[in-house]
């Protein structure tokens, strides 16, 4: 799919556009343009074994995150790992997302990633987790995200090197995944009660030189500051106080700004 304009809203993308990014031909541009994807056709092209009963009724699915899950589910059971593994070649992001969702499965509707570790899931997760795409990269952690949280203490140690890598997407990803709160999605409870725990990702980003990754740590400050208002202000206040360049003081200041942006309304 040749590059082209983005569209805001569903009702304004062409049906040649729907079908294109239906058949997995190119990858969305805007939000909008992924929530119209019809993902029984993308299912597929991409499985031609699943039944066409199972494809359409993802469709149905309520929301785009039941959607991204029931398709994963689907190419787990009718393809496995092998074809979770062609799949990451595809150009579009939704079919991305899928298997995103599916590293992020348990229990019997994992099939043959049932037992993966949580090591082994953010291992093949992580080319997502810094594509070039925003929307994949957006997938790669809300696809994770629950087993991550189930096991939220071996997490926050296996992402703690990710905030050294050169990638932006990486060290994004070690703060988005592990937000107390997050969006489109649930609440890490053990990081509602102590999001000091989350010190071994947020201390090596405090400040980071990309906005992509200042607005993440902000957010999971913002976060915490719903629950323990007194602990992001001291947060602020040590963060603040160390010395540094002129950089790191404004990606730092940056950072608390947003991170403080709930206190500063009451």
């Amino acid at each position: 799919m040749a590059k082209r304009k983005g569209y805001s809203k569903r009702s304004d993308v062409p049906p040649e556009i729907v079908q294109q990014l239906s058949r997995g031909q190119g990858a969305s541009q805007t939000l909008a343009e992924s929530l119209v994807v019809r993902h029984s056709v993308l299912l597929g092209e991409l499985c031609e074994t699943i039944p066409n009963s199972q494809r359409e009724a993802v469709d149905g699915y309520e929301g785009i995150l039941a959607k991204m899950r029931a398709g994963a589910e689907l190419l787990v059971r009718y393809g496995g790992e092998k074809l979770l593994a062609a799949t990451m070649d595809s150009p579009s992001d939704t079919a991305l997302g899928y298997v995103a969702f599916a590293y992020g499965l348990t229990g019997e509707a994992a099939g043959p990633l049932a037992d993966w570790t949580l090591t082994r899931r953010l291992a093949a997760v992580r080319p997502l987790a810094e594509h070039a795409h925003y929307g994949v990269r957006e997938w790669a952690w809300l696809g994770i995200r629950t087993c991550a949280a189930a096991e939220i203490e071996h997490a926050l140690v296996l992402l703690s090197p990710w905030t050294g890598e050169a990638s932006a997407g990486l060290r994004r990803f070690a703060s988005e995944l592990t937000r107390p709160r997050g969006v489109w999605c649930k609440r890490i409870p053990e990081l509602v009660a102590s999001p000091q725990m989350g010190l071994t990702v947020l201390k090596p980003l405090r400040a980071d030189p990309e906005k992509y990754v200042q607005l993440s740590v902000g957010n999971w400050l913002n976060d915490a500051s719903k629950d323990n208002p007194d602990w992001v202000r001291s947060i602020a206040a040590e963060w603040n106080s160390k010395k540094a360049t002129a950089a790191s003081r404004a990606a730092t200041a940056a950072i608390l700004k947003r991170g403080l942006r709930t206190l500063a309304d009451r």
